[in-house]
């Protein structure tokens, strides 16, 4: 069996962000897009949509226990800030033809993410129309993942429910993705995800970032508020561009649920490297200078005492293990497999546990192309994986 990184659905997390190239809703059923910039399955007429004044996600709330609805209109009243939008990101099922399939999702009230999703998204009225009539659209990497034509329907399976949305489209939903698909907070209560455990904020600019999250932390004192580095257009390569870099292997499913891969690939790919504050790490060679620039970074602003450096070194598969997600065949290769991805802290910040990683931690390995597990439902916070991979 050949993977390659645009179907390895192994993830819990999402997918190496597309570029903004647009592209019209004019595709037929079943055509998929020659650039990463949003498709839709067909055209539809719709009501017309407002216009909107995209604006770039710069702080990012988190709370175990959800936000409400009120919660939200509080922070939209604090001065500076533009945007505010709730959302739930949760893991689900997808049933396609190759099997069961892990999908990341991130539900939101479309008008209210409107402004905050990537400006060739934001401005591309089919998504908007779409969610609001029940479709789901995916990330670009995502289609090849699944398998799955662009206007069929797509069976999910969730906590509490089941929905067969229509496919209704590809779209960037952000820079880097935040999840593999996107939905409607009407659908995910549905499938029975949880209330939204983030907010993505966006603020005028020229205001203090420093001085508005202050303001929030004030506001919501019992959440957690940080900033987000987002990554300039083209900063990240992804896509066709990122599995050719990171090849393809054979590979052998063992009954422990490791696998046993390609050695050539290992070979390759798989490497060993000194690294800031863990020392010697396992990883892929194409994660080591942002696993390096992350970890510099934490250093360099004097918390290299908050990673337990001793307890990776006792679980030398916190990053490269050759074995499925959670060891589970059904549900794909880990992009631990790959060497993409890392575990740090993992006692203190179990799988499905509370998160205890400091919020400077996390923000140094996003500003680095790292995506954080504990956002998702269920968290994972000890988890971080590679996005996508920065350009030099």
């Amino acid at each position: 069996m050949v993977v390659l990184l645009a179907v390895g659905a192994c993830s819990p997390g999402g997918r190496p962000v597309a570029s903004d190239t647009y592209l019209p809703p004019s595709l037929s059923p079943g055509v998929t897009a020659t650039a990463d910039g949003p498709a839709a399955a067909a055209s539809s007429s719709a009501s017309p949509l407002p216009p909107v004044t995209p604006v770039t996600p710069v702080l990012q709330a988190a709370s175990t226990s959800g936000f409400t609805a009120e919660q939200a209109q509080a922070v939209r009243g604090v001065p500076g800030i533009t945007a505010v939008a709730r959302v739930t990101i949760g893991l689900i099922t997808a049933d396609v033809a190759g099997g069961a399939r892990q999908l990341s999702v991130a539900a939101v009230d479309p008008l209210e993410f409107r402004p905050l999703a990537p400006t060739p998204t934001a401005e591309a009225s089919f998504v908007w129309q779409g969610l609001t009539q029940g479709n789901v659209f995916l990330a670009h990497e995502e289609q090849p993942v699944l398998g799955v034509n662009l206007g069929a329907a797509l069976p999910l399976k969730g906590p509490k429910g089941n929905l067969a949305p229509r496919v209704g489209g590809l779209a960037a939903n952000g820079v880097p993705n935040i999840a593999g698909g996107l939905i409607s907070s009407v659908q995910a209560r549905t499938l029975g995800l949880p209330e939204p455990t983030m907010l993505l904020i966006g603020i005028t600019n020229g205001i203090s970032l420093d001085a508005v999250s202050a303001q929030v932390t004030k506001l919501l004192p019992q959440v957690q508020v940080h900033p987000l580095v987002n990554l300039v257009e083209h900063a990240l390569i992804s896509g066709p561009a990122a599995a050719k870099l990171l090849g393809s292997f054979t590979y052998k499913a063992n009954p422990d649920g490791s696998v046993t891969e390609n050695a050539a690939w290992v070979r390759d790919n798989i490497v060993s490297r000194t690294v800031p504050i863990l020392g010697q790490v396992t990883c892929n060679k194409l994660m080591i200078r942002q696993l390096t620039g992350a970890l510099t970074e934490i250093q360099q602003q004097g918390l290299a005492g908050l990673i337990d450096v001793n307890e990776y070194r006792l679980h030398p598969g916190n990053c490269y293990q050759a074995r499925f997600v959670d060891s589970d065949p059904s549900r794909g290769l880990s992009y631990h497999a790959w060497g993409i991805a890392i575990d740090i802290n993992r006692l203190a910040n179990p799988e499905g546990g509370a998160n205890h990683q400091d919020p400077r931690v996390i923000a140094a390995f996003e500003h680095w192309g790292f995506r954080w597990g504990g956002l998702w439902s269920p968290p994972d916070p000890m988890h971080f994986e590679l996005a996508g991979v920065m350009q030099q």
